[in-house]
């Protein structure tokens, strides 16, 4: 078969917008070039792809068929186009998002799908990791932009940004006796569990207590072990609000304000200013504060 990428664009055109007409004026055709690209694409395949009738086309079985591969088709072309326009600007071919496992949840489907329509010509990834893990992906260049837990304090190679701060709660297990336990010091009786990233990134003293202190890196790791009885924790409202809800997990109520943490949009510093990082962090800004 010899049909052209041309002839194929057509169909594609005609189906989309409806008519020869409407599809000539979209692609800046004369109509009878586009009527002549539709007919020998259906001699070169030998299929029928529309029913006429006197003012109107209707897609038959064939045309439908071949209409989602034509769609496949252009889609591959505009990826292998911009590829070439990348390799030609010097631009990347690739981008990846490393995201914090305790804020997963922030990569909405929406997200991703305004990942692949603005990045569509790149491959793109995303990496699902502890803090101190986003923090080495990034310093190593296995990651472009990170997302994760604030550790306040990071090494002149990474450019960071505050994008929203969220409200810590203090739990611990239903079954546990905390009777005496009203103020920020009587925990230094009880056990811990809390973030490894907390206890290796200098930020020990902020949040570690306890009296004995076990190291989870994941908030399903830490409320397992609250759950348990094993000691309290300090996590997120949004993680702690479905065990709230049944009863298994409860706040201790410490009679201090409201303990709150942030988190970071992150990238190396010596790219902050590339306008494919830019509008990848701008996109996870905007994904979070919807």
């Amino acid at each position: 078969m010899a049909y052209t990428f041309e002839q194929v664009r057509a169909f594609a055109a005609v189906v989309e917008y409806g008519g020869m007409a409407q599809a000539a004026r979209a692609l800046h055709k004369h109509v009878s070039t586009v009527r002549d690209l539709i007919t020998n694409l259906e001699n070169e395949t030998g299929l029928i792809l529309f029913e006429r009738k006197a003012r109107s086309l209707s897609l038959t079985p064939q045309g439908r068929e071949l209409y989602n591969h034509a769609k496949a088709l252009l889609t591959e072309y505009r990826q292998f186009d911009q590829s070439v326009d990348s390799l030609l600007n010097d631009s990347p071919s690739r981008i990846t998002l490393a995201v914090d496992e305790s804020l997963r949840n922030f990569v909405t489907p929406e997200l991703t799908k305004q990942m692949a329509e603005t990045f569509s010509g790149m491959r793109i990834k995303v990496l699902i990791g502890d803090t101190l893990q986003i923090r080495g992906w990034l310093m190593t260049g296995a990651a472009d932009v990170g997302f994760g837990y604030s550790t306040f304090h990071y090494p002149l190679e990474i450019f960071s940004q505050d994008i929203f701060e969220f409200v810590v709660k203090t739990v611990i297990g239903a079954q546990v006796d905390i009777t005496g336990v009203s103020r920020r010091e009587h925990l230094k009786q009880l056990p811990q569990i809390a973030y490894s990233f907390i206890a290796d990134s200098g930020l020990r003293s902020r949040d570690v207590i306890g009296s004995q202190v076990m190291l989870a890196n994941s908030p399903e790791s830490m409320l397992a072990f609250v759950r348990a009885g094993l000691g309290f924790a300090n996590l997120s409202e949004w993680h702690c609000r479905p065990y709230l809800e049944d009863g298994s997990v409860v706040e201790l109520d410490l009679g201090e304000n409201v303990n709150t943490w942030s988190a970071d949009v992150l990238c190396r510093a010596s790219e902050q200013a590339l306008p494919h990082i830019t509008q990848l962090m701008d996109l996870v800004k905007h994904s979070v504060k919807q």
